[in-house]
C-alpha cells in the first residue's frame, strides 16, 4: 500500500475538481455548438461546409452565444456567415 502524504490528497483532489470543471465547460461549448448549426439548419434548410467547419472551430462560450443570438435574428444565412467571419 503507498502512503499519499495530506498535501498530495489536497493536490489529487484539486486537479479533479479542475478536471471536472474543464469537462463541463467543454460540454457547454460542444452543446451550444450543435444549437448554432440546428437553429440554421432548421432557419435555412442546408448549411454549407465552411459554416459547419467555422462554427465547430469555435472554443468560446461568449462568442457562441452571441452567434446563437444571431442565428436566430439574422434574415439570412449569408448575414449570418458575415457575423461568423467577424469572429
Amino acid at each position: 500500500m503507498v502512503y499519499t502524504t495530506y498535501a498530495e490528497r489536497i493536490g489529487e483532489r484539486r486537479g479533479v475538481k479542475k478536471g471536472r470543471l474543464k469537462g463541463k465547460i467543454e460540454g457547454q461549448v460542444e452543446s451550444k455548438r450543435e444549437l448554432v448549426l440546428k437553429l440554421l439548419e432548421m432557419r435555412f434548410s442546408k448549411v454549407p461546409k465552411r459554416v459547419q467547419t467555422k462554427v465547430s472551430s469555435l472554443n468560446d462560450l461568449a462568442v457562441l452565444d452571441k452567434l446563437f443570438t444571431a442565428a436566430f435574428h439574422c434574415g439570412s444565412l449569408q448575414e449570418f456567415e458575415s457575423l461568423l467571419l467577424a469572429e
